[in-house]
């Protein structure tokens, strides 16, 4: 019998294959996103977690052979970040709730998956913080030639937490899949010249700048 481990793997292997023939228009079936074909060493049932893919009407399976229902596998949505402040999440420097992008949050949920981010709070700052800028500056300055982000009341050298945010940020895009961000427009970190902004665009994800 074959280690569930194995078997998760080719599950997962099987599932990019679908999808990129899909992508490419040589698939013409639907990708129904089921369950990882793990199965226990004890009963020999599927029971793994969502992961693995059938084609077209079940795939020939019944349902019965699945942990869970196969709708609630239906479609496929690609994951995006997106700043957690249009979200209404209150992380921005004063701490208050900035104004919600509705609009946009709805329009964008119906095809994608909405991955919130707060750089600056994945780099260790507090909320409310200092609100510090890049006195004109770009990220890729910050980045390649020492440019240095000060708190302007404090007087603190917070570079650091804003270049680690943007590592973080750009790791759970890896993690989750994201090639594309809604991000703040105007921040120090998220813009899209900001210092997030610019680690995300190295990592080959797309910025997409939100006033």
């Amino acid at each position: 019998m074959k280690c569930a481990s194995l078997l998760y793997r080719q599950a997962r292997q099987e599932k990019t294959t679908l999808l990129h023939a899909e992508r490419r228009g040589t698939l013409k079936t639907d990708l129904t996103v089921v369950l990882s074909r793990q199965v226990s060493l004890d009963s020999g049932h599927n029971v793994g977690p969502p992961g693995g893919v059938i084609v077209g009407e079940h795939g020939g399976k019944p349902e019965s052979e699945f942990l869970f229902p196969v709708a609630e596998y239906q479609g496929y949505k690609e994951p995006v970040l997106i700043s957690a402040c249009f979200l209404g999440v209150p992380c921005r420097w004063h701490g208050r709730k900035a104004k919600k992008r509705d609009a946009l949050i709805e329009r964008l949920k119906k095809k994608l998956v909405l991955v919130p981010v707060c750089p600056e709070q994945l780099g260790g700052m507090p909320t409310p913080r200092d609100a510090a800028t890049l006195n004109g500056g770009t990220g890729a300055q910050v980045l390649d030639e020492g440019l240095r982000i000060v708190a302007p009341e404090t007087g603190q050298d917070v570079t650091a937490h804003y270049v680690n945010g943007g590592r973080y940020t750009l790791e759970i895009a890896r993690v989750v899949g994201a090639k594309r961000a809604y991000l703040k427009g105007g921040s120090p970190s998220c813009d899209r010249e900001g210092i997030a902004g610019e680690i995300l665009k190295r990592g080959g994800v797309k910025v997409i700048r939100v006033p």
